[in-house]
């Protein structure tokens, strides 16, 4: 039986790089994820030629949508997931941030990691040789002032990827900071500089 990777947060710019660009993949079947049905158009329009790609609407910040992903999927051999999910979240001091667009972030960044890891690990562990790769960013490692609840959110998946990696010894399971890649937090980060005093 052909072997999966599952994608999640397939219509970012790194996603889409390394979809173009990694030749080790071409083994396997690939599934995209995009909360973003406009986005999901582009990705099949995108790798039209690619007949090994299937798609699926997800927004993994919601259970339900996780949930129903796993039972449509759960005869497939997962053998790599990719979690790309990331939303920058809105820039300011943290006594200006919204509690709305807090939470957003917050659950668009960690609480997608918490139900992809609840509900996806228990696929992965069926395979000899699982892998698990999450994208921590530069949050995870360096203070990003103005940028409060991304660099927190990313912090905290930092932690629970070495708490995971103890709990299941049998899961490779990663966090890359892939360092400085050109886009839309750089254009924040300089929009922001001048609200620091």
């Amino acid at each position: 039986m052909r072997k999966f990777i599952l994608i999640f947060g397939a219509s970012s710019g790194i996603s889409k790089y390394f979809l173009k660009n990694s030749k080790k993949i071409e083994k396997f079947n690939i599934i995209l994820t995009s909360r973003s049905n406009r986005n999901l158009s582009k990705l099949k329009k995108e790798f039209s030629y690619n007949n090994k790609i299937i798609y699926f609407k997800v927004d993994a910040s919601k259970d339900k949508d996780i949930i129903n992903l796993r039972d449509k999927i759960a005869k497939f051999k997962i053998q790599i997931i990719i979690n790309f999910c990331g939303d920058i979240g809105e820039g300011g001091k943290i006594t200006d941030l919204s509690k709305f667009k807090w939470k957003n972030s917050i659950d668009n960044n960690l609480t997608s990691f918490f139900y992809i890891s609840k509900y996806f690990i228990p696929i992965l562990l069926r395979e000899k040789k699982p892998i698990f790769l999450n994208f921590s960013g530069g949050g995870g490692l360096l203070p990003q002032p103005t940028l409060n609840a991304y660099s927190a959110s990313k912090a905290a998946i930092v932690r629970l990827i070495e708490n995971i990696s103890v709990e299941f010894k049998k899961l490779n399971i990663i966090a890359i900071a892939p360092g400085a890649i050109n886009t839309k937090i750089f254009k924040i980060l300089s929009s922001q500089k001048n609200k620091l005093s």
